[in-house]
């Protein structure tokens, strides 16, 4: 991981975007946790912050700079949790093989 140069979490468009501009923040978390039960109640919260990025409101796709993240990878994986700067924003889950978040890494 350390040879790793740069590293992009992709955002997709989201399905529900907020009337308004908003930020996205990107924060490192523990990998003990599962997606099927993950939700606005249940949100991990970590205070390491990777990076954020502003979006429009018209919910243009973008990326946020997570390269902290993926050099500390341990084996290999990592788990990131994004928030919204009180916007509602929704993307789809991972699941149902829509436009989803994806990484994408430089050596």
């Amino acid at each position: 991981p350390s040879q790793i140069t740069k590293c992009s979490l992709n955002v997709p468009r989201p399905i529900r975007a907020a009337n308004q501009n908003y930020t996205l923040i990107a924060y490192s978390v523990s990998g003990d946790w599962d997606e099927a039960t993950v939700n606005a109640g249940t949100k991990l919260t970590t205070d390491e912050q990777l990076g954020s990025a502003n979006f429009t409101r018209v919910g243009d796709p973008g990326s946020i700079d997570i390269l902290g993240a993926c050099q500390a990878a341990s084996g290999g994986q990592f788990s990131v949790f994004v928030d919204s700067s009180r916007a509602l924003v929704a993307f789809y889950a991972r699941d149902t093989g829509r436009d989803t978040f994806s990484v994408d890494l430089t050596y």
